[in-house]
């Protein structure tokens, strides 16, 4: 007999181990499969675009909706007799989009805040979070040898929304059965995009919302809708959401002189209003205003430390090294992170300085894992510190951001197909 395998007869353990054993791995089997099924690729037209702008679509009902992605298109025209305009990219342009709302008749379904969408693409392994990046305005033509600036043009930025309810096949919306479902969604301000705006506007007869449906044959959707819905009763789904509390505004103290100086901003304690069921919560810091004569770009500051509180106690803390290896560890987040104490560069990649506490103990989608109700904790709360270094005289004007995923229960009517939260709390 191998040695190895003489070894493993003799040790207790093992033969506790091996007493099922289960020869499946290696028999030769037909696997079961899917049913068949195809992707169709749709894409909707947007009436209007722009920054500071709120807009609405009604999704066609086409089959299960799997993915939606934001197609911006945007011209940078030339300027008074010059042939070549140059505009300076912005840090994070991807937090352009602030939220975006699934509602079925004006109820809320589902509320995807930008700053969790840009999270979870931060936080997707390094191959797959790139090809994302890429399609949006990291990797264009007509960039200047700086990597920073674009020449004028025509370009696309392209926003992925990544709804909660596309995690799973078991949760995708089937938009046959489901009453009308509306998107909307709300952009930010120009300078999330251009440090110097210049004449550039988005184009809305060639921006367009792409939606993602799943389609199979005709027998095999009455088959699933028969097997998931009951007249009887409502279906219901596992599901989250995103709750963003008020912004917080911090003015820093003064810098002085002319030399790189680093400011030790220690806001007082915020206090957290959600009453949900969380299973993280994000937290960014993002510089909004610099003295005259400074650009604003946008950085994600780092945060040197960050203690969520509450019933008079702390409930969980991290100083700025621990953020990325425990999510690594503890949270399944196998992405690339760049989290940086410095001064950002000026080229097109982005600050990540995107802080998430999971209270779950999974990352999982399939099932919960664990989280905090918000509801029934006394003085919830987070201390933020951070230190980021800036140059020159005057003062800086820093906004604290929080948002909060969490657990909801989505009901869909067998009669009649209508479709809301049953359960949040």
């Amino acid at each position: 007999m191998n040695s190895i395998l003489n070894s493993l007869s003799s040790s207790p353990i093992a033969n506790v181990m091996l007493k099922d054993v289960s020869l499946d791995d290696y028999a030769y089997q037909l696997q079961s499969a899917l049913p068949a099924g195809t992707r169709e690729k749709v894409s909707l037209a947007i009436p209007t675009v722009g920054f500071d702008k709120k807009v609405s679509i009604d999704l066609p009902k086409y089959g299960l909706l799997q993915g939606l992605v934001l197609k911006l298109n945007f011209t940078i025209a030339n300027t008074g007799t010059s042939t070549i305009t140059y505009v300076k990219m912005a840090q994070n342009f991807l937090l352009l989009l602030k939220s975006a709302v699934l509602s079925g008749h004006s109820r809320e379904i589902c509320e995807l805040s930008g700053i969790s969408n840009f999270a979870k693409i931060l936080e997707m392994e390094a191959g797959v979070k790139q090809a994302i990046l890429n399609a949006g305005l990291y990797s264009l033509s007509g960039l200047t040898a700086s990597a920073s600036n674009l020449i004028s043009g025509e370009y696309n930025l392209y926003i992925p929304m990544f709804f909660p309810f596309f995690d799973r096949l078991n949760t995708l919306i089937d938009m046959e059965f489901a009453e009308p479902i509306n998107l909307s969604f709300t952009l930010g301000s120009a300078n999330q995009v251009f440090q110097a705006q210049r004449s550039s506007a988005f184009n809305a007869d060639k921006s367009s919302v792409i939606a993602y449906y799943l389609q199979m044959s005709e027998n095999d959707v009455r088959q699933r809708q028969n097997a998931v819905f009951s007249l009887e009763k409502p279906t219901s789904i596992m599901s989250f959401s995103s709750y963003p509390e008020v912004p917080v505004v911090y003015t820093a103290p003064t810098a002085v002189g002319t030399d790189p100086v680093t400011l030790v901003c220690t806001p007082p304690s915020i206090r957290l209003n959600t009453p949900n069921l969380l299973v993280s919560t994000t937290v960014i810091v993002r510089c909004t205003s610099v003295p005259s004569g400074q650009t604003l770009n946008q950085a994600l500051i780092p945060i040197e430390t960050l203690e969520f509180r509450g019933n008079g106690k702390s409930l969980y803390s991290y100083t700025f090294d621990e953020f990325a290896l425990e999510n690594c560890i503890f949270s399944e987040k196998k992405g690339s992170y760049k989290m940086n104490r410095y001064a950002p560069s000026a080229d097109l990649v982005p600050s990540e300085n995107v802080f998430t506490h999971y209270w779950s103990l999974s990352n999982s989608p399939d099932f919960f894992s664990g989280g905090v109700s918000a509801k029934n904790l006394s003085d919830f709360s987070v201390n933020v510190t951070f230190n980021p270094s800036v140059t020159g005289a005057g003062t800086y004007v820093y906004t604290i951001e929080i948002v909060h995923l969490y657990l909801n229960i989505v009901s869909y009517s067998g009669s009649s197909g209508k479709i809301g939260v049953s359960m949040a709390l």
